[in-house]
C-alpha cells in the first residue's frame, strides 16, 4: 500500500501543469486530499510530517470557480482596455457616430451624382478621367470635412436638447466631452478650407464657393446668436439654399469647370429646383420627432407650431410631386 500511494501521488502530481490549465481551483481543492493520501499510508516507523502553513488561506482554496457575470465582466473590461481592439477603435466609433453617418453618406452620393451628370452634359467632344477623378476626390474630401462640422456644431449647440431628442449622440451619451468634439468641428472647418486652397490643382472657385457657402450658413443655422433654426422659415430656407442650390449648382459648376464645359446649363438649374423642394422636404420632416424636447427648449419649428402629424402630411405631398 505505501508504494501503491506513493505511485498515486506521484501520478497525480505529473499531471498538475496540465490541470492548472484547465481548473487551477479544482488543483488547490486536490491539494489537501494529496497531502492526507501520503500521510494516511506513511510507514509508521516514521515521524509525521510537521504541520506546514498551506500556501493559500482555506477560504481561497475552497472559493468557487469565476461565475459567468463575472467572467464576462472581466472579458469586457479586458476588451475595452485601450492595447484591445475594441480601444483602439473606439475613439473612431465615436468620431464617425459624431458625424451623423447618414449625413456623410448622403454627401458622398451627391458629390459623385453630380459630377457624373456634369460628365454628361452635350457639347463634351474629350471628357478628361483623370481630371474627373481628382476634382470628384477633393469634392468629397471637402464635403465630408464641412459635414462633420455643420453636424458636429449644431450637436454642441443642442447638447441638452439632444438629451431629450437624440439621447444616442456621442455628446448627449456622455461618449464625447464638449471639449472634444469642438476641436474636432474647429479642425474640419479649417482642413475643408485650408488643403483646396493650398493644394487643389485645378480652378477651385466654384469648390471654395460651395465649402465657405455651407460653412456660414450651418454656423448661422445652429450657433448663437443667429440660431436660425429657431423659426420654421429661416431654418427652411437655410436648408434649401444649401441642398438645394448651393451644392447642386456649386459642385456641378466645380465639375464643369474642369471638363471644359457650360458652368451654367438649364439643366443644372432644373436640378437645382428639384432639389429645392426635395431640400424643403428635408426640412419640414427633421423636425417631426424632435416636437418634445424642441418644444421644452422653445425652438419654434412648424411640428412645434401645427403638429407633427400635419407636417407630416405637407412633407408626403411634396415628396409625391417631386416624383410626379
Amino acid at each position: 500500500p505505501p508504494r501503491r500511494a506513493r505511485a498515486g501521488a506521484m501520478l497525480l502530481l505529473a499531471t498538475l501543469p496540465i490541470a492548472m490549465s484547465f481548473s487551477p481551483s479544482g488543483v488547490f481543492l486536490s491539494l489537501p486530499l494529496l497531502g492526507s493520501a501520503v500521510h494516511k499510508h506513511a510507514s509508521p516507523h516514521r515521524s509525521p510530517l510537521p504541520a506546514r502553513t498551506p500556501l493559500l488561506a482555506p477560504s481561497r482554496m475552497l472559493s468557487d470557480p469565476p461565475t459567468p457575470l463575472q467572467a464576462s465582466s472581466s472579458s469586457s473590461s479586458s476588451s475595452s482596455s485601450p492595447l484591445s481592439p475594441r480601444g483602439i477603435l473606439e475613439p473612431l466609433r465615436v468620431i464617425w457616430d459624431f458625424s451623423r453617418p447618414h449625413t456623410i453618406i448622403g454627401s458622398v452620393l451627391s458629390v459623385l451624382s453630380l459630377h457624373l451628370f456634369a460628365a454628361g452634359q452635350p457639347g463634351l467632344a474629350v471628357i478628361n478621367l483623370t481630371a474627373l477623378g481628382v476634382a470628384l476626390g477633393w469634392a468629397i474630401l471637402c464635403a465630408c470635412f464641412i459635414n462633420v462640422y455643420v453636424t458636429g456644431l449644431n450637436q454642441v449647440c443642442d447638447v441638452e436638447i439632444d438629451k431629450i431628442n437624440k439621447p444616442y449622440l456621442p455628446i448627449a451619451a456622455g461618449r464625447l466631452s464638449p471639449s472634444r468634439a469642438k476641436v474636432i468641428i474647429g479642425v474640419s472647418l479649417v482642413l475643408g478650407h485650408i488643403l483646396p486652397l493650398l493644394f487643389y490643382p485645378f480652378d477651385r472657385t466654384g469648390l471654395m464657393a460651395t465649402v465657405t457657402g455651407s460653412s456660414v450658413l450651418g454656423t448661422g443655422y445652429s450657433a448663437p446668436p443667429f440660431r436660425l433654426k429657431r423659426h420654421p422659415l429661416t431654418a427652411a430656407l437655410c436648408i434649401i439654399v444649401v441642398r438645394g442650390t448651393l451644392i447642386n449648382l456649386g459642385f456641378y459648376a466645380h465639375a464643369a469647370s474642369v471638363l471644359g464645359g457650360e458652368l451654367m446649363p438649364a439643366r443644372a438649374l432644373w436640378a437645382s429646383l428639384f432639389f429645392a423642394v426635395f431640400g424643403t422636404v428635408i426640412a419640414l420632416m427633421k423636425d417631426v420627432p424632435d416636437v418634445e424636447g424642441d418644444a421644452k427648449f422653445e425652438i419654434r419649428t412648424l411640428s412645434v407650431r401645427v403638429g407633427a402629424e400635419k407636417v407630416l402630411g405637407i412633407a408626403s405631398w411634396l415628396l409625391s410631386l417631386c416624383f410626379g
